[in-house]
């Protein structure tokens, strides 16, 4: 659960800052970082709640760049 607990964090507190800014600013700058933010949330709470420990080890110990196994199991359609 160790490996886990990064990209669930990570997620809810870059995801909540996109929420905030969509709801929460007045200025047009929130159509930019609001997208932004809930695209990072979303793609490191889907990491967190799908990959296993063994993966995510494997993200981090070889800098971002996963087996192809584990690339094939996260592309989006």
């Amino acid at each position: 659960m160790q490996g886990k607990m990064v990209p669930l964090i990570w997620g809810v507190v870059v995801g909540g800052i996109g929420i905030w800014s969509i709801f929460g600013m007045d200025s047009g700058f929130k159509y930019v970082v609001g997208p932004l933010c809930l695209f990072f949330g979303w793609h490191s709470l889907k990491a967190a709640v799908f990959m296993t420990d063994s993966e995510i080890e494997e993200i981090s110990r070889t800098g971002g760049n996963p087996s192809t196994k584990t690339k094939k199991k996260f592309e989006d359609l």
